[in-house]
């Protein structure tokens, strides 16, 4: 995991700081960082990201373990991927990650669907703003559509173009105007 971070400031926690209870941490993230995080993701725009997110300390001896468990919403515009128009999307999700010093490096993990994902923990930081900037590309869209959007439509106002040469012509003529 990364500590650059488009949240400023950043939500960092250290883990020798989470009391036994575990910790609330609230995000409500201002327009310059929601700037930030719409460009990383590519995103037209992201008007709104909240977070709640409980960490618990697990286990602190010999190997520490983290559980994180949050709920983030959020108000994106994507790119609609038949017309590029803007589509609106309203992200609800919920998520869980473990994080373990004793979890096998990405190059050595072992997929069991049975057991939950667990992630190395690297360094004494946690970074919360991290995981839920990660949490919020997998909850959105990878493929946004305008409900009224059909591949129909862009593919007859292609055919109704002049052919234009060179090996890409055909693909640009796809594009909408």
């Amino acid at each position: 995991m990364t500590l650059a971070s488009e949240l400023d400031p950043p939500r960092r926690v250290r883990i020798d700081e989470i009391p036994p209870s575990g910790l609330r941490v609230t995000l409500g993230v201002d327009e310059a960082s929601r700037a930030r995080i719409a460009e990383r993701l590519e995103l037209v725009a992201l008007a709104r990201l909240d977070a709640v997110v409980r960490v618990v300390l697990e286990r602190a001896r010999p190997e520490r373990r983290v559980r994180l468990e949050g709920r983030i919403e959020a108000l994106a515009t994507q790119t609609c991927v038949v017309t590029l128009e803007p589509v609106d999307a309203r992200i609800d999700a919920a998520f869980e990650r473990i994080l373990d010093e004793a979890a096998p490096a990405a190059d050595e993990a072992v997929v069991d669907p049975e057991l939950p994902d667990v992630e190395p923990l690297e360094g004494d930081l946690v970074d919360i703003g991290e995981i839920v900037i990660e949490e919020l590309s997998l909850a959105l869209d990878p493929f946004p559509r305008k409900p009224d959007a059909a591949l129909g439509d862009a593919l007859a106002t292609a055919a109704e173009e002049p052919p234009a040469a060179g090996a890409f012509a055909a693909l640009g003529r796809l594009r909408p105007a």
